[in-house]
């Protein structure tokens, strides 16, 4: 029988709370005033890319406090966010294309912490619902950039 892991509050309750900026923005861009919508799609980017650089830096950190840091590790833990960075700016004429490689580099990141044993046993249940949360705020931004 496996132990149930707990999220710390003082992890998930940020976390959660991290996840607001998502939502706003994707919402201001599929259902805001059309003059809000650029600047909404901006703002999920830009969080977005952000975000991504959030979860390759705790990763890096966890990695980077062990007696001997893994060399792969570390330089893994930099590929999504600066991924995200690059299609943040990167001119992309259509920005389903940057909705949908954000929406991979999030689901990759969390496949790769959610298989990872060395990081605490709420870090993947953790992971699962943040990703989740990402996810579905940039699928309905990339629903409405799809319409558009």
């Amino acid at each position: 029988m496996t132990r149930k892991a707990y999220i710390p509050w003082t992890v998930g309750l940020p976390a959660v709370l991290g996840l607001i900026p998502f939502f706003a923005a994707a919402g201001l861009y599929a259902w805001g005033r059309p003059d809000q919508a650029g600047v909404a799609l901006l703002t999920l980017l830009t969080y977005s890319a952000v975000s991504l650089s959030f979860l390759g830096g705790a990763r890096w950190g966890h990695e980077a406090a062990q007696e001997r840091p893994r060399a792969g590790i570390i330089a893994g833990a930099s590929l999504a966010p600066l991924a995200g960075w690059l299609l943040l700016v990167t001119p992309i004429p259509e920005p389903k294309w940057q909705l949908a490689g954000l929406i991979t580099l999030f689901l990759l990141q969390w496949l790769w912490d959610a298989r990872s044993r060395q990081l605490p046993p709420w870090w993947s249940p953790l992971r699962t619902g943040m990703t989740m949360g990402a996810v579905i705020a940039l699928a309905v931004a990339l629903e409405t950039a799809l319409r558009l």
